[in-house]
């Protein structure tokens, strides 16, 4: 992602005798100051174990480094609800499979619609495609005029370097719909020993049909692979077409929470006025980000 952003991106660490906990972040200029973030695609903290005190050794880093404040997204699967008890707020809804069922059950708690497109596209095995070098081309190449024809927002529109990169990655399996022998759609899937992230779905006009197979297939591959429970994601907002199409796999709901917080209030202040927005004011964190202020 700091390939596409410039941000100064690394894994935060926090460790004692007994545990250890981390979080990606990167550090987002403003003037002279910085914010702090989830790199788009992460999110944590991720722990060996719980750690009640975890919230007061976090402030006073963000505190000691001088940040103006931050916004971070947490795992919804691998958190420990200890690390920001009472602090965290939630954000939206993810859907997510307990891949330990096995296909069989897997399959049977799919919605009705969604059954049948398995069933229909299973009788057509030679559809799916898994070399992995032509869909890496067809990801790098689409993928920018896809977000483009889609509106997706700014922290959508990664470099090649990032997407080339993504895709060379071990830890990312890759499954593909072809039509005439070409292809028409890509979906991504970030995996590990503890959990699978869907990433993306890509697709030229007419390919988008193939986006739930493309999901049963890499939740198939993630089964086989041993992997415990995959992130389905869930909407741009709660409860929109794509959050609606998600939750037809019959998967878990869960939370998707956030931690906001500022460090320097006074900093803070000045830099709402600055921007001309209200520091009270909810919705978008931090204010002085906001798209209206974005966009001007």
């Amino acid at each position: 992602m700091a390939e596409s952003t410039g941000y100064r991106t690394f894994l935060y660490c926090f460790e004692n005798e007994r545990l250890r906990v981390v979080c990606p972040v990167a550090e987002r200029p403003i003037g002279d100051f910085a914010d702090l973030v989830t790199p788009y695609g992460f999110s944590g903290f991720v722990g060996t174990q719980p750690c009640p005190g975890f919230a007061e050794h976090w402030w006073r880093f963000a505190e000691s480094s001088g940040y103006v404040c931050a916004y971070l997204v947490l795992n919804p699967v691998l958190t420990d609800a200890s690390y920001f008890a009472g602090v965290a707020k939630r954000h939206r809804t993810v859907y997510t499979l307990d891949l330990s069922l096995g296909e069989h059950e897997l399959f049977a708690r799919l919605s009705t619609n969604r059954r049948r497109q398995v069933r229909r596209a299973e009788r057509h095995p030679e559809v799916f495609v898994r070399d992995r070098e032509r869909l890496s081309e067809f990801f790098v190449r689409v993928y920018p005029e896809f977000m483009k024809r889609h509106a997706a927002a700014d922290v959508y529109r990664l470099s090649d370097r990032s997407l080339t990169r993504l895709c060379e990655s071990p830890d990312v399996v890759m499954v593909g719909a072809q039509q005439d022998g070409e292809i028409v759609a890509v979906s991504l899937f970030g995996a590990t020993g503890y959990c699978g992230d869907f990433l993306y779905n890509v697709s030229v006009p007419g390919g988008e049909a193939h986006s739930a197979p493309l999901i049963w297939e890499g939740a198939r591959a993630l089964v086989a692979a041993g992997v415990p429970v995959l992130n389905l994601g869930g909407g741009v907002v709660e409860g929109d077409s794509l959050a609606m199409f998600k939750e037809r796999f019959r998967g878990e709901a869960r939370p998707l929470e956030s931690v906001q917080q500022v460090y320097r209030p006074d900093v803070y202040e000045s830099l709402c006025e600055m921007a001309d927005v209200s520091s009270a004011a909810g919705g978008y964190f931090p204010a002085y980000r906001s798209s209206r202020v974005s966009a001007s």
